[in-house]
């Protein structure tokens, strides 16, 4: 079970948008440094009562020694989300 929690800024024209960011997954180990499993992730913009976007799907990973790749395809959740949403992470363990 592996949680995250986040953020990043978003520079428009004359403006700058906060955004938070969280996700919650749980894998199980495979061979070969692999991990199969599923996940929930969201993103909201913290500037005003905008859109709150959820989504969850199936995500595989890959680990060697203390750098780690995951790949997510998430399904939309609540109104605001799109249908669809793939993402890619890529980790380092300190």
């Amino acid at each position: 079970m592996t949680a995250n929690l986040g953020g990043y800024l978003e520079f428009a024209d004359t403006e700058t948008i906060p955004y938070f960011v969280g996700s919650l997954a749980s894998t199980v180990e495979l061979p070969a440094g692999f991990r199969l499993g599923g996940e929930i992730f969201s993103e909201k913009e913290l500037k005003t009562a905008g859109e709150s976007e959820l989504w969850a799907g199936p995500s595989l990973a890959y680990g060697r020694g203390r750098f780690w790749l995951a790949a997510t395809f998430g399904f939309g959740l609540t109104d605001d989300a799109s249908l669809h949403r793939g993402r890619i992470l890529f980790g380092l363990n300190l």
